[in-house]
């Protein structure tokens, strides 16, 4: 880890804009401002000390070696599951990343998916269709993903495209961008994203697919959704 510039633990006085739940800032390091909800505290002995930020830090080493992405401050907020949808604003959410804010609101440490989405915005400062977006959160990781134990084949990527949050968003949207990064690599899919349609169309999706790769989706999407039932998708290692 860098070397932290460890402040005194300070109880926030205010619950911050919107309502946020109050929390107690930790300390910083190189990347990150530390937050952490009063519910959570004392924190156990794996993230006591600046144990939390230097796996944060960790984190961010490992996932810098493919995405490369410039140096910047996230403030993370580590809250309890009682209090994150309140500090997301929104009921049906784990954890949100507010990429203009650079801040993350998370209920594990770290948060891999909402991590790489303040990475790739870092990166390309645009947001692009939930599809890749999440797709790209889902598939970067240490993680093994759930075994899959039947075949995706019936699962067209249309509808994924289209919608803004639903299993096929996440499921197939992280099958997806792990199979474009095996064959084409993490650079050249890189430069595929960052130019990729910010419309939820999926007729401008294909022709964009197309236009950038020179081969049509459709002919891509039978390899990529073919699975041999029980064998898990495993995420990108980093």
């Amino acid at each position: 880890m860098t070397a932290g510039r460890f402040a005194s633990v300070v109880l926030l006085a205010a619950v911050g804009c919107g309502g946020a739940p109050a929390t107690v800032f930790v300390g910083e390091s190189a990347h990150f401002r530390l937050y952490v909800d009063p519910a959570l505290m004392p924190l156990p002995a794996a993230f006591a000390g600046e144990n939390a930020l230097a796996a944060l830090e960790t984190e961010w080493a490992d996932v810098a070696t493919m995405l490369k992405m410039p140096d910047a401050q996230i403030s993370y907020y580590w809250y309890s599951t009682a209090h994150v949808s309140a500090a997301c604003d929104d009921d049906q959410e784990g954890g949100c990343t507010k990429e203009e804010e650079m801040e993350i609101d998370a209920a594990m440490l770290p948060d891999a998916h909402e991590l790489n989405h303040a990475y790739t915005y870092l990166r390309s400062p645009r947001r692009p269709i939930p599809f890749l977006a999440e797709g790209m959160a889902e598939a970067i990781g240490c993680g093994y993903e759930a075994p899959i134990t039947a075949s995706f084949a019936d699962d067209d990527w249309r509808e994924a495209v289209v919608e803004l949050r639903s299993d096929k968003v996440y499921g197939l949207g992280g099958l997806f961008v792990r199979q474009m990064i095996r064959r084409y690599g993490i650079d050249e899919f890189l430069r595929y994203y960052e130019q990729s349609p910010e419309r939820r169309d999926p007729a401008l999706f294909a022709a964009n697919f197309e236009s950038f790769w020179g081969v049509a989706l459709d002919a891509l999407w039978a390899d990529f959704t073919t699975v041999v039932p029980g064998v898990p998708f495993v995420r990108i290692r980093v």
